[in-house]
């Protein structure tokens, strides 16, 4: 029997290439106004599927900072909306919301599901908000709910705001010697096709609970300014304290997950 799932946020990165990578399942894409709960009532009703994605979001993290409210609005009160016309449709058996490291403050050692939540940005704060809506109403629903904490994903489309473009952009436009600041922070970065196979995973076994979706791999963000400047000479202006955020991510293994591309695939394709 072929799975029928109801997707927000079907254009975005993890979106695109999930609905491009697992063309098996049936999906019913949300194209309405989120904040609108007629909007999503409507949908649920006239759409039959009882699989649901959420991965509507607003981001990067420069976007939220300068439109906090509306962040706020969509990421929240979008999230809300969502899973009580979830609750109030009684179709749904699988509730997917992904969330984000940016939940987890800088650790020194590899943050599991458990590790103390403490939100290094505004973005992560609206997706905390969001889980814990979710997790208060758990008991009270009758289908499952799976929270996924996405880390540093990557792909040579994003956004020029994400850390690796970012940095690739900024060695382009420089001739011989580069002067860049603030890149003493280890990231843990994985690849989009990584992120869709870990979310398929926690699909197909109708995983409830909290899951860090990561590589578990340490990349210090100099490595890669190092890796894209080949001859060219580079300045480091540390001004600001280190930071890490690396995911223990055992619990998505036991399940059967792993990468299957490496920092330099990664870097590779860009």
């Amino acid at each position: 029997m072929t799975i029928k799932i109801g997707i927000t946020g079907h254009s975005g990165l993890i979106g695109k290439h999930f609905i491009k990578k697992y063309k098996q399942y049936k999906y019913f894409k949300f194209k309405g106004d989120i904040k609108n709960k007629n909007h999503i009532n409507a949908w649920i009703k006239e759409k039959n599927f009882n699989y649901l994605l959420h991965l509507a979001a607003k981001v990067p993290t420069q976007y939220v900072n300068s439109n906090y409210k509306e962040s706020y609005n969509v990421n929240v009160n979008g999230t809300k909306n969502l899973l009580r016309s979830s609750i109030e449709s009684k179709k749904i058996k699988w509730f997917f919301f992904a969330s984000t490291s940016h939940v987890y403050g800088s650790c020194k050692g590899k943050l599991s599901e458990n590790s103390r939540l403490r939100p290094f940005s505004k973005y992560g704060y609206t997706k905390l908000v969001a889980e814990k809506f979710l997790i208060s109403k758990k008991k009270k629903i009758n289908f499952k709910i799976c929270i996924s904490r996405i880390f540093s994903i990557t792909h040579p489309k994003q956004h020029i705001s994400y850390a690796v473009p970012s940095i690739l952009r900024k060695i382009r436009k420089s001739n011989k010697i580069i002067n860049l600041e603030n890149l003493n922070h280890t990231r843990d970065f994985c690849h989009v096709d990584d992120i869709c196979r870990g979310i398929n995973i926690l699909l197909k076994k109708e995983s409830n609970g909290i899951y860090n979706l990561g590589s578990s791999i340490p990349v210090n963000l100099k490595y890669i300014a190092l890796y894209f400047a080949k001859k060219k000479s580079i300045i480091f202006k540390d001004n600001k304290k280190e930071t890490r955020i690396v995911a223990n991510n055992n619990k998505i293994r036991r399940l059967g997950f792993n990468t299957k591309y490496g920092i330099k695939k990664i870097l590779k394709d860009f």
